[in-house]
């Protein structure tokens, strides 16, 4: 992960972190460390898992919860000043919910003692860093994105996938009425849904001071909740996601949606060949171009790093892209690597 420009779009992914506890560092032969991960951090690759247990003699339990209920166990441990795990998965949410309270133990004395672990080989460890404590190292950058079916798109009788919303929404409506797909559009029923949208239309959600300007009347983001309430209420979303019984993921995967929003570690889990009751065929959609006031916003690929929105502006170019390479190790096998680089 060497410092290049060209990361300066993307979305931390997932990050190391340690939890806040008053024991003396494990050591790694031999020892049995516990991994609190949300399911989607949760090793593919079984073989990869075991040889790096084989290699380093470190056992890891896994122990896998929804985010919200992993930010909950942090916070219970801490109140009852235990550890909730020795090594945990988090996202861009962490800082808010458990690094600011006081839940996570600072990683500058274990990165001072660890003379092979140059910090400048990493991205975004100043989204991590709070009063010049570090308290987390990223395991991989990702870039957030949307798949389309390409055969679907071609049966439905377009010959090109949309670089508009409202040409997304068009096909999605005649994709619907043919009878094709009854669910073309698969987005989560979450704020991830809205604020992609919404920085893909141009909106700054925040001005540079951090206030929100997201509910401004006219704003961007305004139009985005719009049209994403519209994809529910028409249904060209399945019922299913808002019920909460399923994600859009493995809708997609299953064969329901033409359009879904995904990201780039999530590649892999739609192209390796598995059984299926329908193959997707997927391209992956880099819709630049910078909005035009008046008319229907570009699509384009996101990235997202909060408290500080960056935005693609007017710099990316390119048009759809017919796929990307998958990561070549999986997450798990990242983050233990750096534990690997910490343990006495």
């Amino acid at each position: 992960m060497r410092r290049n420009s060209r990361y300066q779009w993307m979305f931390i992914a997932s990050v190391v972190v340690f939890a806040l506890m008053a024991f003396a560092p494990i050591s790694a032969q031999g020892t049995t460390i516990t991994f609190l991960t949300p399911p989607w951090g949760v090793p593919p690759d079984e073989a990869a898992l075991t040889a790096f247990q084989e290699e380093t003699g470190i056992t890891v339990e896994i122990q896998s919860v929804q985010s919200a209920d992993l930010f909950s166990r942090v916070q219970v441990a801490a109140a009852s000043g235990q550890p909730a795990a020795d090594v945990i998965f988090l996202t861009e949410e962490a800082p808010s919910n458990i690094v600011a309270t006081g839940n996570m133990m600072s990683l500058n004395d274990l990165i001072a003692a660890t003379t092979d672990l140059d910090l400048a080989d990493f991205e975004k460890v100043d989204f991590w860093t709070m009063d010049d404590q570090v308290y987390g190292i990223p395991t991989y950058l990702q870039l957030v994105m949307m798949d389309y079916n390409a055969a679907t798109l071609a049966e439905a009788g377009f010959d090109a996938p949309p670089t508009t919303w409202d040409e997304l929404t068009a096909q999605a409506q005649a994709i619907k009425e043919q009878g094709i797909d009854d669910y073309p559009i698969a987005f989560g029923a979450n704020d991830w849904s809205w604020y992609l949208m919404a920085l893909s239309m141009g909106d700054p959600m925040f001005d540079e001071e951090l206030n929100p300007v997201f509910a401004d009347e006219g704003s961007q983001a305004r139009r985005a909740m719009n049209l994403l309430l519209s994809y529910f209420s028409e249904e060209l979303i399945s019922p299913e996601i808002l019920a909460g019984s399923i994600t859009q993921h493995p809708l997609f995967w299953s064969g329901t949606g033409v359009f879904h929003q995904g990201w780039q570690a999530r590649w892999s889990s739609a192209t390796t060949p598995k059984p299926r009751s329908r193959r997707q065929m997927l391209n992956t959609c880099c819709c630049p171009k910078k909005a035009t006031p008046g008319a229907s916003p570009p699509l384009s690929v996101l990235a997202l790093v909060p408290p500080t929105l960056m935005l693609p502006g007017s710099s990316f170019s390119g048009t759809w892209v017919k796929k990307i390479n998958a990561p070549s190790s999986t997450p798990l096998v990242c983050i233990l690597r750096v534990l690997q680089f910490l343990l006495p």
